[in-house]
């Protein structure tokens, strides 16, 4: 849906309106006498925040148990998982990554005279928690055993398939303090205090805030697509029957009302026309898979006259590589992991510069905090070495901040780029690299071992994962005489998934080995032919890794519960230009 409310305004305020307005205005009397005691504020420019420019729409989405515009939701996400460091730049950049998953050509705009990459968001908005939140009690019951929570702290694709029995710990309290999840309605739940450890006089408050703690995820999850209500009823017919034979499908919905992933429809000639100046993998007027906010995706479309069945079938390849993509998005939790890593992407040449910068905000959080006005000579979008390091990291102070204003970062093709990983943790880190190019196809990154003296010439080369020892830095590629990692391909979004973990990935280097056939030796990247089954066994092994007892979650063999204290996947999301 494009703009549009599914229920008609109401001709009069309700009760709870006024009261939740009347609620605004005595908070923001009492901010404002703090506000004009406080010299800094006085000065700080207005902002405003465009969910699109001006001459792009701005898309809403439906799921389950509510509706939100994209840009919105994902703003709302970000601000509840931010620390007080976090720059509005920071806010802004990362909520237009999210944004681009769904919507490519929705770009959020940030307006301010000034820059904003001195502004930090407690400058702005209070913050409750120097750590972040994932959600909030809203209403206790049952002698203050039973919560009613507020999730909105969580990503949109995680509250829609995060599963009962997940687990949430209460902020500030003992980490046994901890509360399941029993049900969930949209961005609501129940939950109840499961904490064994803790005192039997412990109750819960309204107004304490959550964090997720274990992430219970079901293991058989499909795509879910929309079919275009512009196809004729006949093909609407042959489209359900078609996707019903595909098993990366799940279902498929004919109204806008409901809920989808993508969208199957008909590649019109005035869009091809434009397109296929730039992308010759556009065909005119043939069946093709789209954004909900419809985008095409790259090497979707089909040939005029082609059938309804064949252009289904012929789009089950890249079905499933939709879905190893959602799975993957499925374990994103750079606000709520507690395993300390970071990471950044940098580009080497023509100009060196740091892209951006990812890190585990509340394993860092754990250590040394970055006051407000930190040195920015050492920042990247307002996150300093500082926060994560008693060391200061003087290395990106001899780089370009190469970010633009609330905006999703850009890489110029055939930019020589490397990414730079640091485990802060006391742990060894056991990491892969998963991602999609501008043409929607998955690549990996290979790490591959040299072969033995005396091996077989038949014999194949052996792939590893990534590992870091406690306190270590290592760049990606390591050893650039032997592999360059080259920006190539048409423009557009692309993203690489970083997936950190304290096990390493024997299921997934062994789906890995048997997908692809490596050639030398070293690192290299690489076409993922068949990412399904391999995302698949990387989220059994994150699974195992997590070893989360049966008795504290339930059964376990419908879902994956994944422990925040054991994992982390950091998003790279860029545009090449």
């Amino acid at each position: 849906r494009v703009g549009a409310y599914p229920h008609p305004p109401k001709q009069k305020a309700s009760s709870g309106e006024l009261a939740f307005q009347e609620q605004i205005r005595v908070r923001l009397n009492s901010a404002s006498e703090q506000w004009q005691q406080t010299k800094i504020l006085r000065h700080l420019p207005a902002l405003v925040l465009a969910a699109a420019s001006s001459n792009e729409v701005a898309m809403e989405a439906p799921w389950h148990g509510f509706s939100a515009g994209l840009f919105t939701y994902a703003l709302t996400q970000y601000l509840w998982q931010a620390t007080p460091a976090t720059t509005i730049h920071t806010s802004l950049s990362r909520t237009a990554g999210t944004v681009s998953q769904l919507a490519a050509s929705q770009q959020p705009q940030l307006i301010t005279q000034q820059s904003p990459q001195n502004l930090f968001l407690n400058d702005y908005l209070p913050t409750a928690s120097s750590m972040g939140a994932d959600g909030v009690v809203t209403a206790v019951e049952d002698n203050s055993k039973t919560a009613q929570l507020w999730l909105a702290g969580l990503p949109a694709m995680v509250i829609e398939y995060c599963s009962n029995n997940s687990l949430l710990r209460i902020d500030s309290a003992s980490s046994s303090v901890q509360l399941q999840i029993r049900s969930k309605d949209g961005l609501t739940a129940k939950a109840k205090l499961v904490s064994a450890s803790a005192s039997d006089n412990y109750q819960l408050e309204v107004g304490q805030l959550v964090q997720e703690s274990v992430r219970v995820v079901p293991r058989n999850l499909g795509l879910t697509v929309a079919l275009d209500l512009n196809l004729q009823r006949i093909e609407r017919v042959d489209a359900t029957s078609a996707f019903a034979g595909i098993s990366s499908v799940s279902s498929v919905v004919t109204t806008s009302e409901q809920p989808a992933d993508y969208l199957f429809g008909r590649v019109l000639a005035v869009y091809t026309a434009a397109l296929s100046e730039t992308d010759p993998s556009v065909k005119k007027e043939g069946y093709g898979l789209f954004y909900l906010s419809g985008d095409l995706i790259r090497n979707t479309s089909g040939t005029t006259g082609e059938a309804v069945k064949s252009a289904v079938n012929r789009l089950t390849n890249k079905l499933d590589i939709l879905l190893a993509a959602k799975l993957l998005r499925l374990t994103a939790n750079e606000g709520s992991s507690r395993l300390g890593v970071r990471a950044s992407l940098e580009v080497v040449s023509p100009e060196p510069r740091l892209v951006m910068q990812r890190e585990t905000w509340r394993a860092s959080s754990l250590t040394a905090q970055c006051p407000p006005w930190c040195d920015l000579s050492t920042t990247e979008e307002g996150v300093t070495t500082s926060s994560v390091s008693a060391q200061p990291n003087t290395y990106y102070s001899d780089l370009k901040l190469g970010i633009n204003e609330g905006s999703i970062p850009t890489l110029e093709i055939g930019s020589r780029i490397k990414y730079r990983l640091e485990n802060y943790s006391d742990q060894p880190v056991y990491f892969m690299m998963v991602g999609f190019d501008t043409s929607s196809k998955a690549i990996a990154l290979y790490q591959i071992q040299p072969l033995e003296a005396g091996s077989q010439p038949n014999e194949k080369p052996i792939i590893k994962e990534g590992m870091i020892s406690p306190g270590e830095t290592l760049t990606i590629p390591q050893d650039t005489a032997a592999f360059n990692w080259i920006i190539s391909g048409l423009p557009g979004i692309a993203e690489i998934q970083l997936i950190c973990s304290l096990a390493p990935f024997p299921k997934a280097i062994k789906a890995l080995q048997a997908a692809r056939h490596p050639q030398g030796e070293g690192e290299r990247i690489g076409n993922l032919f068949y990412p399904l089954p391999i995302v698949q066994a990387l989220l059994q092994d994150l699974h195992d890794a997590s070893a989360v007892a049966p008795e504290v979650i339930g059964s376990i063999s419908d879902n994956y519960a994944l422990d925040v204290n054991t994992w982390a996947t950091l998003s790279f999301i860029y545009q090449v230009v």
